[in-house]
């Protein structure tokens, strides 16, 4: 008898939207407030962001450090206060083309596994809290489809921690075992998922074929849409 798959969790950013045009509105917002150009905020905040990434995956910051990290690291590098940048990510916001920022994938998709599993965000964050991808979620009218929201600055650790995803299986009342995370990032969510005992799609944009690991419990798909068909693979006999 098949051990059937009940939880899908999702990484937010270039799994569900896309992390360069949220980069472009941010960097035309602080940008604006501070009177630099976009392309020089855009450079700062990209080095910036991988800079307290590989920071917080070697362990060298706290997880409930890295979003006021990442900021101060902006800051620093375009001579700024942190408050500036703080005010030019908020700006940011406002700039954004929401038809832009989500994958043409995305709605379709979600609305068919929601009738089929239930579904939750599992987000670590930088540059911005939580709170704003909630935010966005919410307005391109994704929120009715996920049983739960959970973003790092909120909970206090991040992925590839095993216990986020074992904290978002909780709350949807499911065995890690029974659970599957969708994600960009091979250490964040295809580690981070594996190691606390659930299974893995690695999604790489434009890829090429799905490939099924089931021996590892790992799926690579081209796009979001693969996961209707090859969600089963993974299931055990």
């Amino acid at each position: 008898m098949k051990r059937r798959i009940k939880l899908i969790t999702f990484d937010v950013w270039d799994t569900l939207l896309n992390l360069d045009v949220m980069f472009n509105a941010m960097a035309q917002g602080i940008g604006e407030v501070v009177g630099k150009d976009a392309e020089t905020a855009g450079k700062a905040i990209i080095e910036s962001y991988n800079e307290v990434k590989s920071l917080s995956l070697r362990g060298e910051i706290e997880d409930w450090e890295v979003l006021d990290e990442s900021q101060i690291l902006v800051a620093e590098k375009l001579d700024i206060e942190v408050d500036d940048v703080r005010r030019g990510v908020a700006r940011g916001l406002i700039k954004l083309d929401l038809k832009q920022l989500i994958f043409p994938d995305v709605k379709t998709t979600l609305k068919q596994l929601s009738s089929r599993y239930a579904l939750c965000i599992v987000g670590n964050v930088a540059l911005w809290p939580g709170a704003y991808t909630r935010f966005l979620i919410e307005k391109l009218d994704l929120s009715a489809f996920f049983k739960a929201q959970l973003y790092s600055d909120e909970i206090g650790f991040s992925k590839p921690d095993k216990r986020i995803f074992a904290e978002a299986c909780d709350l949807c009342g499911v065995d890690c075992g029974e659970a599957m995370h969708v994600g960009d990032n091979p250490k964040e969510d295809v580690a981070g998922a594996l190691a606390a005992g659930m299974k893995a799609a690695y999604i790489k944009r434009g890829g090429g074929e799905v490939k099924v690991l089931k021996e590892l419990g790992l799926l690579v798909i081209p796009s979001l849409e693969s996961i209707l068909s090859a969600v089963s693979l993974l299931e055990e006999d």
